[in-house]
């Protein structure tokens, strides 16, 4: 008996610790419902050709495939992924300092495209207290909500499955590296199928460096340590995490809280956002700049606007901070193929080899 596809999502990803909370699952189906942040089958599902099973990111993923669907060649660079230049990058508009992370990048170029009218929403994370939420941005203004490093698994993507229930078109997603992936799985699978799924109606994507994220159960010890205080800001320096409340900062050695990064981020290949427009990241040691990497021909036309108008300074990316973040991102990648690499095996000898290569 062939089994469907939604149980098997289940069994090989669910069930098992794989679900990385993306939220693609999440939204327009009726069978997937989420409890802060973890994902459940609610429902019995019958359907033997089910888009959450073949959207998600933890189910086998042709990755070559992908690469030609998303920049028709074959990836030029096996530790970031295919791309056209890298930079780094500030924003410089003032009235965002306030709630930004960093130099702001992500929430100026989302503003600016919302502005512009270059997408008419953005699928984006708001909140820290009690929990971040998924949020769709309507306007500029909005994006202030969505402002700052979150740090946790929100599924984000189900607010991308909203608004494609409302009918929104040219839909702007910011998003961890295996939700860049899972829209990416939708776009393929849309195409191939000739079918109006919601990723269909994404127009922008900036994917946020990530290599690793936090099980729900962090933001209630978080809640717990800050006595229940309004937190406003989270930072990961160094050997720490800091955070900023209302009434004060928290100091946290980052031993702490490394027993509540999800099992799923141990399998993750992926921790520049390789399939995004635009990838964007901090700077180590260097608050005042993020590293943007280009990826798209569209992403690289709307960064150069935003530069032209005034949003974004650009300049080269410094040979000491891409060296560290090569290095970084191929010996992830190299721990997870030469670990729990069994998800990989379909990849050809070819890849496999130029991956393993940069890692070693």
């Amino acid at each position: 008996m062939v089994q469907q596809d939604a149980r098997k999502l289940v069994e090989e990803v669910i069930r098992i610790g794989k679900c990385t909370g993306c939220g693609i699952c999440l939204g327009r189906c009726p069978y997937f419902q989420t409890i802060q942040e973890r994902v459940a089958m609610v429902y019995s599902c019958d359907h033997e050709d089910a888009v959450c099973y073949y959207s998600c990111p933890r189910t086998e993923t042709e990755l070559e495939k992908l690469d030609y669907f998303t920049f028709g060649i074959p990836r030029n660079n096996h530790e970031l992924g295919q791309h056209l230049d890298i930079f780094q990058a500030r924003a410089m508009k003032s009235e965002i300092e306030d709630v930004v992370q960093y130099s702001g990048v992500v929430t100026a170029l989302m503003q600016f495209a919302l502005r512009e009218g270059v997408i008419s929403s953005g699928i984006m994370t708001a909140g820290i207290s009690p929990m971040p939420r998924p949020f769709i941005a309507r306007s500029p203004e909005d994006v202030r909500e969505a402002a700052g490093s979150k740090y946790s698994a929100v599924p984000t993507l189900q607010a991308l499955n909203e608004a494609a229930g409302e009918d929104m078109d040219a839909i702007g997603v910011v998003g961890r590296p295996c939700q860049i992936l899972a829209v990416r799985k939708m776009q393929l699978l849309a195409q191939e199928k000739k079918s109006d799924l919601a990723a269909r109606r994404v127009s922008l994507s900036i994917g946020l460096f990530c290599f690793w994220a936090f099980s729900p159960d962090f933001y209630s010890w978080l809640n717990q340590k800050t006595g229940g205080e309004n937190i406003v800001k989270l930072d990961i320096p160094p050997g720490k995490l800091e955070v900023r409340t209302t009434e004060k900062i928290y100091s946290f050695d980052l031993d702490d809280v490394r027993p509540f990064i999800k099992q799923s981020c141990e399998d993750c290949f992926d921790s520049t956002s390789e399939f995004a427009d635009v990838s964007v990241g901090a700077v180590e040691g260097n608050p005042r700049w993020n590293t943007l990497i280009v990826r798209t021909s569209q992403g690289l036309d709307f960064v150069r606007r935003a530069e032209k108008e005034g949003i974004l300074e650009l300049k080269s990316c410094e040979a000491s901070e891409l060296e560290r973040l090569r290095d970084a991102a191929a010996s992830k990648k190299f721990r997870v193929l030469t670990g729990k690499g069994a998800d990989y095996l379909h990849l050809s000898a070819a890849y496999r080899n130029a991956v393993l290569k940069g890692g070693s």
